[in-house]
């Protein structure tokens, strides 16, 4: 009996001291991650079932918020929430924030129309509200300016509202000439990046498209939304007429971010510029003209570019995923090519 005694003190006190020591020692307990490779996993097993029965493309191109979802939400189950993003295409509903009065909201509107148009299918609806600066609502896909004065009037007075709407993927849209003195201004210089062509003057009052087969340019899917929207040649198009106000204007620089160009190619009656705050947000430009049919719908072509392609497709209320989700993705090729990304998250 003492042996076993002595056995079983021996026993309790090892059983002490490691306690005490583990005091000193707190356990750390790791996730496996199992959790977030299953989801991520069941992520691309869904998008590849409704890529190979075309369910994502009817989706998309309907603009079938809730079937997507339905979709989606049958495959997860109601342990993982999830949020969708096209990428590369005109956004369903193009919001356009017009800094403007009555008369020149109503000037873009009949500029656009109709404002609801199909493009390869899609129906896409652009919506135009008068907006402050002061205070852009969130949907805000573009703030346009009808006229540079006030623009630049914002941009001194708010230039952090204008750049934090940029730096959020937004796009600001300046409709009006540029005359030298314009180039020299800050908002001129940082957003749009236009620089005035001292070595030529009077430019002609037509313009075409420049590297429209570039899909580098900013031209390419541009023109491609002006042909799909017309029916015309995009190569083929002649636009007059620019310069309403006289030849002493809009003498700017043809480089890379040019859409339209003089046909004497000296100068530029349309650019872009994009990754403008941060590496996001983009701008353009578009010189004031006639209104004639043509250009109207070059400059509906340009709010398609401009509405960021980028959007969700998750319904009425709009997600933000955690810190801790994961992201699959397919580039899929329906008329157009874009991305549709999935990130999913763990709800419990």
């Amino acid at each position: 009996m003492k042996g076993f005694a002595r056995i079983l003190e021996t026993f309790i006190a090892a059983i002490i001291i490691i306690t005490s020591v583990a005091f000193f020692f707190p356990i750390t307990i790791r996730q496996s991650g199992w959790d977030a490779a299953i989801a991520e996993f069941r992520a691309e097993d869904a998008i590849s079932i409704g890529y190979k029965n075309t369910s994502i493309q009817t989706f998309v191109k309907s603009n079938d918020n809730t079937s997507l979802t339905n979709f989606f939400e049958k495959m997860f189950g109601k342990s993982i929430d999830f949020s969708v993003e096209i990428v590369g295409i005109p956004n369903a509903i193009i919001f356009v924030g017009c800094v403007c009065d009555d008369s020149q909201a109503n000037d873009i509107k009949a500029r656009l129309h109709p404002l609801n148009f199909t493009y390869r299918g899609r129906l896409i609806e652009i919506r135009v509200e008068r907006v402050s600066v002061a205070n852009i609502p969130d949907q805000t896909n573009i703030l346009l300016f009808m006229d540079f004065g006030m623009l630049n009037d914002e941009y001194t007075n708010r230039q952090a509202n204008i750049e934090k709407f940029i730096e959020n993927g937004g796009t600001v849209f300046l409709l009006d000439d540029i005359t030298a003195a314009n180039t020299s201004t800050s908002v001129i210089r940082n957003l749009f990046n236009l620089s005035w062509n001292t070595q030529d003057n009077n430019p002609p009052d037509n313009g075409r498209f420049k590297d429209l087969n570039n899909p580098d340019r900013i031209t390419y899917n541009i023109a491609k939304y002006y042909e799909n929207i017309t029916g015309s040649s995009a190569e083929n198009e002649n636009f007059q007429k620019f310069n309403t106000a006289g030849n002493t204007i809009n003498q700017i620089v043809v480089d890379n971010r040019t859409i339209i160009e003089t046909t004497n190619q000296k100068f530029s009656f349309v650019k872009g510029n994009r990754f403008v705050i941060n590496g996001n947000g983009r701008a353009v430009w578009v010189a004031e003209n006639d209104r004639s049919p043509e250009i109207n719908n070059l400059t509906k072509a340009s709010v398609m570019w401009a509405s960021g392609e980028r959007y969700k497709m998750d319904g009425a209320v709009e997600k933000t995923p955690p810190q801790v989700s994961q992201r699959a993705g397919i580039i899929i090729h329906d008329g157009d090519t874009y991305e549709f990304r999935i990130t999913t998250w763990n709800v419990f």
